[in-house]
């Protein structure tokens, strides 16, 4: 995580920020699953939130800044990933606690919505 903390804050343009963010989300999302499975619940927790706030206040909120030109090219490969997320989470949430499937589903969540987010600044909207 230091790694990407030093990379955002080298980061001179807004669509660094953002894909620098993605990429954290994405080692947060591969983290996640790995709890999911290590039945470490309390943990996962601290990650599902974390993961939940890259989403929210580091991606869709520095989306916003990207030009329009460059929010279809920048935005729309992130909005795929987080697509995908879903479906990674799932399988391990189906065999894991309780308690770690409902924070693996929050990741899953956090995804849905903030790809349905950078889509909808992709088509010009705010969400």
């Amino acid at each position: 995580m230091s790694e990407c903390d030093l990379r955002l804050a080298q980061a001179a343009t807004p669509r660094i920020r953002v894909q620098t963010l993605a990429d954290f989300a994405d080692a947060l999302r591969d983290e996640a699953k790995t709890l999911g499975q290590a039945a470490a619940p309390e943990a996962l927790d601290v990650v599902a939130r974390m993961y939940r706030k890259v989403v929210q206040e580091g991606i869709v909120q520095r989306a916003r800044s990207l030009p329009a030109g460059e929010r279809r090219e920048v935005l729309v490969p992130i909005a795929a990933r987080l697509a995908q997320v879903e479906n990674e989470v799932e399988p391990v949430a189906r065999v894991a606690s309780p308690t770690a499937a409902e924070r693996l589903r929050e990741v899953a969540f956090a995804a849905r919505e903030g790809g349905a987010q950078l889509r909808a600044l992709v088509q010009g909207g705010t969400p």
